[in-house]
């Protein structure tokens, strides 16, 4: 014979209470009300209980002889988190201001949709003033503290008003959060139509966005950024900040592109391209000369046919090379600027060198005092300019982790350069990583 038993389960912060209900065996103890109540106080339960639920129970239990587990017998009250006052973005901002992460290699190539104008007066955020917090109260009758709730908080920055408790655009202009999430509007020049004749060459201070196309052989100077929603047909563009192309890059003749920030484009053809940030291409580059301190990605089908390429950071592609297509080459792992300047000090040293050579071979007699400080100035520039330079190559092999990543195919001809280390393709090779073993100082090529 076994008496009737109840086992009591609480949550963690005894928001909870539960109840195991085991019936008697043959003659044993039924379960009833007071044998509940009994077991509530001892195990301290006195808020929130369900009488109902219990009741219903204890009436199962003892009809059908069989156990219920993980009854839930009483409930608390929750506590109520504590907001902080804090401006309320209406949605399309809000989702624009939480942003995405254009660190992994994860490719938006829809980055244009995240580009806002907002139109002067037009409302941006409403504030809230917040809530304190209010404890909560466990099956037990302690209390439950309460949190603090982590709310983004956005400032208002330039060009924005504030006016009875909500913000406002004070211009026309483009929608942006910096990164400490201050809410800016930006002076922008919004071309409608193409960038033509009726326009004349371009160059504006800050942002420019360009409806139409940009016909060949006009040029652009931006000191922000550029937004181009069809082909930009360059000739010479020059950007501080990022290009953003919705269709594709077309040069003509010696088209060169100097961008401060990223590139993003649907395909580049026939350019020289220089970015000191990263370039994201969703389908291919063709026929150009890509200069990156960033990394070079390019969409899911995205190939590099007959171009130089020089990446600091590597490049992530589907194919490099096509059959029929002149070869191409990729370099990785050092700064194009940095190899300029050894450039720059290489012709510079030559160059004072031959002058140094040609004033010494002059005949004691034409060596006036003049002509020797010459030669002791020229001297010692040489050894300036041959320090520097030694420093410079000592340091341009910087980014040792580049890689070049091939999803496709990779054909004959093509050649990687890896940290000044060249590996020639000499035969079709697929989904493949090339990469500089630090250990072995050798450029080397696994499976992906």
């Amino acid at each position: 014979m076994s008496n009737s038993e109840i086992k009591i389960t609480f949550s963690e912060d005894e928001y909870k209470a539960y109840a195991d209900f085991i019936p008697s065996l043959q003659e044993g103890a039924k379960l009833d009300l007071l044998y509940v109540k009994k077991v509530l106080t001892e195990a301290g339960i006195d808020f929130g209980i369900d009488w109902e639920t219990i009741k219903s129970t204890i009436a199962y239990c003892n009809s059908t002889g069989k156990a219920m587990s993980s009854v839930k017998i009483a409930t608390g009250t929750l506590p109520l988190s504590e907001v902080p006052p804090h401006w309320n973005l209406e949605e399309k901002f809000f989702h624009h201001a939480m942003g995405f992460d254009v660190s992994q290699l994860k490719v938006d190539f829809k980055e244009v949709s995240n580009f806002i104008l907002v139109k002067k007066g037009e409302l941006i955020a409403r504030y809230d003033n917040g809530r304190s917090g209010v404890e909560g109260k466990s099956v037990r009758s302690k209390p439950i503290p309460f949190k603090k709730k982590k709310i983004v908080q956005f400032t208002n920055g330039r060009n924005t008003a504030e006016y009875q408790n909500n913000l406002y655009s004070a211009i026309s202009g483009r929608y942006e959060v910096t990164e400490t999430r201050e809410i800016i509007i930006n002076d922008i020049l919004h071309i409608q139509g193409d960038v033509d004749y009726s326009t004349g060459n371009i160059s504006f201070p800050k942002d420019v966005i360009i409806d139409g196309q940009v016909k060949d052989g006009f040029k652009i100077a931006v000191g922000g950024s550029l937004f181009c929603k069809s082909n930009l047909d360059a000739t010479d563009v020059l950007c501080r900040q990022d290009l953003i192309a919705e269709q594709g890059i077309l040069g003509r003749k010696e088209a060169i592109l100097k961008i401060g920030g990223k590139i993003s484009a649907k395909f580049i053809e026939n350019c020289h391209v220089e970015s000191k940030d990263g370039i994201n291409v969703s389908k291919n580059i063709m026929n150009s000369t890509i200069y990156t301190l960033g990394k070079l990605v390019l969409g899911e089908k995205g190939a590099i046919v007959s171009s130089h390429i020089c990446t600091e950071l590597g490049v992530k592609a589907y194919n490099i090379g096509k059959l029929g297509s002149p070869n191409g080459d990729i370099e990785a792992g050092y700064s194009f600027i940095d190899k300029r300047i050894i450039d720059s000090l290489n012709q510079r040293i030559e160059v004072l060198k031959e002058k140094l050579g040609h004033l010494t071979k002059l005949p004691e007699y034409r060596k006036t005092e003049k002509r020797k400080v010459l030669i002791d100035q020229i001297q010692e520039a040489i050894t300036k300019a041959e320090e520097e330079l030694r420093k410079k190559n000592s340091n341009l092999y910087k980014a040792k982790d580049a890689t070049v990543l091939v999803y496709g195919t990779i054909y004959p001809g093509n050649t990687i350069t890896i940290c000044g280390l060249k590996y020639t393709v000499t035969e079709e090779m697929r989904k493949v990583k090339f990469y500089l073993n630090t250990e072995s100082y050798r450029l080397e090529h696994v499976p992906l």
